[in-house]
């Protein structure tokens, strides 16, 4: 068996440019540098192509400070899915690695599927679901998950972020459960956290942070701040709506800036500026679609900030555990204007009880979400995996 006190010597493949700023990134480079902290070794294979973006982040120069290596691939991108990784990459750089950490982001997990089919891969396999499947609503998820699930039981492990995605598996695809580990995203609680009076106490802020595209919900955003705005004519003096991040859909935030006085755009936010912002507002918004495991969630939820968000898997899992959330039909307008103004009257009314709700969030966020939690978790499945491919090949 692995000692626990043996470095890992691990590869993780992103089929998408490292450097894009999404929050998937994010935690994959939170999570690496913490594994590199340890003691592991740690090897990022990703590829060369990023989705449209304004902008990008500098995630590749922070895991190089952090003497992690990193390996750029040109990849083929097909009109659907997300681009296919070079496969002789992964050939040749697992050889000098132990385990092979990928983001299932298809079709990768078929070829990653084939490789060791071909006796070209010969490593133990874990696959990690940053994306959703959504065979229940999504025709072509249903159309194409036969493949999908053969692949998927083949593999090692399966490290799944939240209930949904876990049942998914186990009771839905019967995969067997000693290969699907339901383990969250964590957040850097020391960081992000509830901050002493710092909300004001005169104008109630609805926080929106978020890529600006369908995925995330922005036009349900716009719908629910021109509603709001049109039928709220008294409230809306003592509310306002800020949104943080970038995007294809920016058009819709001008718009609404435009229309508006109570809109205000703030761009693409700095860590240290976020933290402020998480702070000081009242109410945090999400209209996403779809979410795995949501970092501006648990960053928020860090710093004890209130959600009226979509009643999606992820969403709901944090919800749940925090204790507090107004959760709403996605794309349910008048649910949505409703969780603001129930929030606005519980801050309004009992200013003492909505901070005790803030530090409740807080601590049961440190609690099941912090890195020192998260982290022991994901290494001891690291191990798990590992040891047992050793015992099986002895």
């Amino acid at each position: 068996m692995l000692s626990k006190n043996r470095p890992m010597n691990i590869l993780y493949v992103h089929p998408v440019n490292i450097n894009y700023p999404g929050g998937s990134e994010r935690l994959v480079v939170e999570l690496l540098t913490r594994l590199r902290q340890r003691g592991h070794k740690v090897g990022v294979l990703h590829a060369k192509w990023i989705p449209h973006t304004y902008e990008v982040s500098d995630n590749s120069s922070e895991l190089l400070r952090n003497d992690i290596k990193l390996y750029e691939c040109n990849c083929v991108k097909f009109k659907r899915g997300f681009p296919i990784v070079n496969p002789s990459y992964i050939i040749k750089l697992s050889k000098n690695y132990d385990l092979l950490y990928i983001s299932a982001y298809a079709p990768n997990e078929l070829l990653i599927y084939t490789l060791r089919k071909l006796r070209m891969l010969n490593l133990p396999i874990i696959a990690v679901f940053h994306n959703m499947l959504e065979p229940h609503i999504d025709s072509l998820h249903k159309l194409y998950m036969a493949p999908y699930v053969v692949a998927y039981r083949n593999f090692d492990r399966l490290h799944v972020l939240n209930e949904f995605m876990y049942n998914l598996f186990v009771k839905r695809y019967r995969v067997d459960k000693s290969k699907v580990t339901l383990i969250p995203n964590g957040v850097d609680t020391t960081f992000f956290k509830l901050l002493s009076d710092t909300y004001s106490c005169e104008v109630f802020t609805v926080l929106y942070v978020s890529r600006l595209t369908r995925e995330k919900g922005i036009d349900v955003f716009y719908k629910i701040v021109s509603t709001f705005n049109k039928r709220c004519n008294e409230l809306k003096k003592h509310v306002i709506f800020k949104i943080a991040g970038f995007g294809p859909l920016v058009h819709y935030i001008k718009k609404l800036t435009n229309l508006y006085d109570n809109v205000l755009y703030l761009g693409r936010l700095s860590r240290e500026q976020l933290l402020m912002e998480y702070n000081s507002a009242h109410a945090l918004l999400m209209t996403s679609r779809i979410e795995s495991m949501p970092l501006t969630l648990l960053e928020a939820s860090a710093c004890g900030l209130p959600v009226i968000a979509s009643a999606i898997p992820g969403i709901i899992d944090v919800s749940k555990t925090v204790g507090y959330g107004v959760l709403v039909r996605h794309g349910d307008i008048e649910g949505y204007i409703k969780g603001i103004t129930s929030l606005y009257s519980l801050w309004r009314n009992g200013e003492e009880e909505y901070h005790r709700i803030r530090i409740i969030i807080r601590q049961r966020t440190a609690v099941n979400y912090s890195w020192d939690v998260v982290l022991k978790k994901i290494e001891k499945m690291l191990i798990e995996v590992i040891s047992n491919t050793t015992q099986k090949q002895r």
